[in-house]
């Protein structure tokens, strides 16, 4: 196996000062920076400046359940409080969900994921582990609880891309009205477009009451699009959006899950235009996801108009996720 400069150098310095704080050298993207580095369980808060090593860590894993992307994960940092630290040759991460219960993400590039895990639940239920991993932990007596609402939803990008067959029917006459009725433009979001996104996410909170109490959820995800939208290219994420009458009249952004999956992470649409939903499904789908073999739409979050919005699309499957933890 080839090790390179950077790892020898890591290995070197985790071998003297294991459990301890020390800085050590990292390649941070194109920078080498140096990474606070704590072991488990001393975790320390998920900062932009840890990218470059959630990015090489997680291309060793190639992940696929949608909360293993190091832009999900520091967008929704606030709000599950997620933390970080060292944990064997990877790192672990934990957060509190909207319960105030705390859980732990499954273990990020680490050689042997099924030990590494086994070792975390025995420190904290363990979520959003995907059916593979979660096999194998039950057959070492952990109990694993199957969690429907978060399932991701994954498509075959060519049926996203060009809606074939007599199953995506509605779908292309929903496009042909919308074609129609509306000129629009399709354009990959730069820096111009960016005030145009923010102002339609404004109007779609206005419209669903986002600041409400009990609508808690959507004012965090406001505030996650918003920050989304200003570190795009730092969270190698890319957007698009569709342009009617010179103003931004839906946007969604994505990124890279895998080499074989794209995953969208969100998507924004003013109703007042009928079928733009679809639109912006296509487009983007034809526009980011080009040469990927699958698209990952997130979960239904147990809402019943979210799920039968995703079941109208086909999954080629759901990629199941379950909760871990001692019994």
């Amino acid at each position: 196996m080839f090790i390179s400069a950077t790892q020898s150098l890591f290995l070197a310095v985790r071998s003297r000062y294991c459990n301890k704080d020390v800085l050590t050298p990292f390649e941070l993207g194109r920078s080498f920076t140096a990474v606070k580095r704590r072991e488990f369980p001393n975790f320390r808060p998920v900062e932009i400046s840890d990218a470059g090593l959630f990015e090489e860590l997680l291309a060793r894993d190639q992940p696929v359940t949608s909360e293993l992307t190091f832009a999900n994960i520091y967008l929704w940092r606030r709000v599950y409080e997620f933390e970080m630290c060292w944990i064997d040759d990877g790192i672990a991460v934990r957060g509190v969900d909207r319960d105030r219960r705390p859980f732990l993400l499954p273990p990020i590039g680490v050689s042997d994921p099924v030990a590494v895990a086994d070792r975390m639940a025995s420190f904290e239920r363990l979520s959003r582990v995907p059916q593979h991993l979660a096999e194998r932990l039950e057959t070492l007596g952990l109990r694993v609880t199957y969690d429907r609402d978060n399932s991701d939803y994954v498509y075959l990008a060519d049926d996203l891309i060009n809606l074939p067959g007599r199953k995506y029917h509605r779908k292309r006459n929903h496009l042909a009205k919308f074609k129609e009725e509306f000129k629009y433009e399709y354009r990959r979001v730069t820096p111009d477009l960016i005030d145009g996104c923010r102002r339609l996410q404004e109007t779609w909170c206005d419209v669903r009451d986002c600041f409400v109490p009990e609508n808690a959820s959507l004012a965090d995800e406001h505030y996650a699009v918003n920050e989304a939208l200003t570190l795009l290219e730092p969270l190698r994420l890319t957007a698009g959006a569709i342009i009617i009458e010179d103003k931004v009249a839906a946007f969604a952004i994505g990124g890279e899950l895998n080499r074989r999956t794209f995953v969208v992470h969100f998507e924004k649409a003013n109703p007042n235009y009928p079928g733009i939903y679809q639109v912006i499904n296509r487009e983007f789908a034809a526009d980011a996801a080009a040469g990927f073999t699958f698209i990952n739409r997130e979960q239904d979050l147990g809402q019943e108009g979210l799920r039968r919005a995703k079941e109208s699309y086909f999954p080629d499957h759901l990629e199941n996720k379950y909760d871990v933890e001692r019994g």
